[in-house]
């Protein structure tokens, strides 16, 4: 009885050795689908209020009112991940350049002012029809793309956060692996 005891104990004992050395800790990994969703959520958004003038002339060209389209706006920057390649420790991350993914205008509160006539008499609020104030949302979204490409500044930030998210990424996962990444970032423009 002894003897079968101590069998089945070295029998325990070695299954539970052969199990312990299968299992192996998986390692995290960097994939470039995990860093397109860092990117996809690291994006600069640029809040805009800001105004469309407009003249229209009515009665025959007789009368001339002045109409300002207040307007609440905005942008949003973001960047692409398009490679990533990872030799050793050296993670070289391709970025596209920021681009605009969305420009809008708030049309749930935008007070328009007309100025009616020479006086200048001013009435706030005017409704608008339809077709006149889309024709205002387009020109209040096309007004502040073209603020935003002349401020190369705010593309930049755009770059920057989204490497700083990558970064911390990557560092988190040599840790968890206890590897020291070199991280280098490649701008396709």
């Amino acid at each position: 009885m002894k003897k079968k005891n101590i069998v089945v104990l070295i029998c325990l004992l070695a299954c539970t050795m052969l199990s312990l050395i299968g299992c192996k800790k998986e390692q995290a990994s960097i994939s470039p689908e995990k860093l397109e969703e860092l990117c996809q959520i690291s994006t600069v958004k640029i809040c805009y209020h800001s105004y469309v003038k407009d003249e229209q002339s009515t009665l025959l060209g007789l009368i001339e009112n002045n109409i300002i389209f207040e307007y609440d706006g905005t942008i949003e920057l973001g960047v692409e991940c398009k490679d990533v390649t990872i030799i050793g420790n050296t993670v070289t991350v391709t970025l596209s350049d920021a681009v605009i993914i969305s420009a809008r205008v708030d049309n749930t509160k935008t007070p328009t002012y007309v100025f009616y006539g020479k006086e200048n008499v001013i009435k706030k609020n005017k409704t608008l029809d339809l077709n006149t104030q889309e024709a205002y949302f387009e020109k209040a979204t096309a007004e502040m793309r073209e603020e935003i490409e002349k401020n190369r500044q705010n593309y930049d930030i755009a770059i920057e956060n989204a490497k700083a998210l990558i970064k911390g990424f990557i560092n988190q996962i040599g840790e968890i692996n206890h590897v020291k990444y070199t991280v280098i970032y490649v701008i396709d423009k």
